[in-house]
């Protein structure tokens, strides 16, 4: 499927190789996860768990106030859970320097919204999936401008913001 083709490694017969068994007819049980491919997602795209092991080496400074997470609850492959940890980790009031962004998690043990939930109407009120995805940019476009222009270098050209 498209998670695997994307983040997965090659599978010997050129083709993204399978997280779970989905061919009991192979040499594996149907649904067992394939621990050499779930290590690499893990390696790779773990980004808790490469903030943890690198946020005070560094990165931390880097990131402070810089990561805006959004997921919507229930996410497929169980992304939801993921970001909870992330959420976890990140509220630590020990962390130094403190996380210092934003996660917003959808609608999961009393947390948030619904599923691909991705943001408020311009009032401020919560909205459904159905509304906030008509209004990608003109919600987000405008906090990411405001982030370029607080962070560009000392004398550049501002001429996108008159557009």
């Amino acid at each position: 499927d498209v998670w695997e083709a994307v983040f997965g490694p090659r599978g010997a017969d050129g083709y993204p190789a399978r997280l779970f068994c989905k061919d009991p007819s192979g040499d594996c049980e149907y649904g067992a996860v394939n621990k050499s491919v779930a290590s690499q997602w893990v390696e790779r795209f773990d980004m808790t768990r490469r903030l943890k092991q690198q946020w005070r080496h560094g990165l931390g400074e880097k990131l402070s106030g810089k990561l805006h997470v959004y997921v919507g609850g229930a996410d497929s492959f169980f992304l939801t859970n993921a970001v909870m940890d992330l959420q976890d980790w990140a509220s630590d009031p020990a962390l130094d320097p403190p996380f210092g962004g934003e996660i917003v998690i959808g609608a999961h043990e009393g947390r948030g919204f619904e599923h691909c939930w991705n943001g408020y109407l311009p009032d401020g009120e919560a909205a459904p999936n159905a509304v906030t995805r008509e209004l990608y940019v003109m919600t987000y476009l405008p906090r990411m401008a405001e982030r370029w222009a607080a962070s560009a270098p000392a004398g550049a050209s501002m001429e996108w913001r008159s557009y």
